[in-house]
């Protein structure tokens, strides 16, 4: 088992979402001079109620509002 293995295990096993359809998703952005992929808003807000943490899910209200904002501004 690799180190990629593991991470996934740990951080996606309660998750239906792969890692690779996380990364599919995910948005390049540029940081200065280096670009880095971020997890896209649902993606990021499905993981935090499967955590079921309590603050997963004290900040995934806050998550939702910015997403139906996102999704308003686009129409």
């Amino acid at each position: 088992m690799t180190w990629f293995d593991k991470l996934t295990m740990t951080w996606f096993g309660k998750l239906t979402m792969t890692y690779e359809s996380i990364r599919a998703r995910a948005k390049r952005i540029k940081i200065g001079d280096h670009f880095c992929l971020v997890a896209d808003l649902e993606d990021i807000i499905k993981s935090k109620k499967a955590t079921g943490r309590e603050k997963d899910i004290a900040v995934n209200k806050l998550l939702e509002d910015t997403l139906k904002v996102k999704r308003n501004l686009k129409r």
